[in-house]
């Protein structure tokens, strides 16, 4: 409530419909947030503008909730507590599907930080499937330092041998250019010092 007893959302001016579940929102901010909420204020129907109601269908209610709750407040600090899993997944696919690059940042960090044998298959194909470069990297680090451990995971034979094999291919590579690297390094320390000079 606010000092003149209404409910803040009594300022608001449009409705998200989400999961069964009403967010009334400040439209201009969202707009102005994401290109995605943008566009899709601008093409909504008559009906919906008359209504300023709509219908979000791939993101379930707990997942919008946290996303608004960032676009107001700019922090993901006491959204997740110490979800890891797949709330922390939903909440970064939900901000790159919603243009929100600094939410997304902020989920990848986690999700850097959290790397682990029984996810690290699971964080480096959503990285493939979102683009980030970062988590991608790290997460294939991570696979490579531990692939006795990491191969022998369910996620690892669903997510990469049977749906992803071109993840698999680049890890490949990248391991075969890691030993050759490693290879020319141990030629060069074998060297004597009248060889290195020729």
């Amino acid at each position: 409530m606010g000092e003149d007893g209404k409910d803040a959302n009594d300022l608001t001016d449009f409705t998200l419909l989400c999961g069964g579940q009403q967010f009334p929102c400040f439209r201009v901010l969202l707009a102005a947030r994401s290109s995605v909420f943008r566009a899709m204020f601008s093409h909504a129907s008559v009906k919906e503008n008359v209504d300023r109601v709509v219908e979000i269908s791939d993101v379930d209610a707990d997942t919008m909730q946290k996303v608004l709750q960032f676009v107001y407040t700019d922090t993901i600090s006491g959204l997740l507590g110490n979800d890891n899993g797949d709330g922390l997944i939903k909440l970064y696919r939900a901000a790159d599907k919603y243009d929100l690059p600094e939410l997304k940042s902020l989920c990848e960090a986690r999700l850097v930080a959290s790397l682990a044998v029984d996810n690290s298959a699971t964080y480096l194909t959503l990285a493939h499937l979102h683009e980030s470069r970062v988590l991608k990297e790290k997460a294939m680090n991570f696979i490579i330092a531990h692939m006795s451990l990491v191969s022998a995971t369910d996620s690892w034979k669903s997510n990469i041998v049977k749906e992803h094999p071109e993840i698999m291919q680049e890890i490949i590579m990248k391991m075969c250019c890691l030993d050759s690297i490693r290879a020319n390094q141990r030629s060069e320390k074998k060297q004597t010092p009248e060889e290195s000079l020729k």
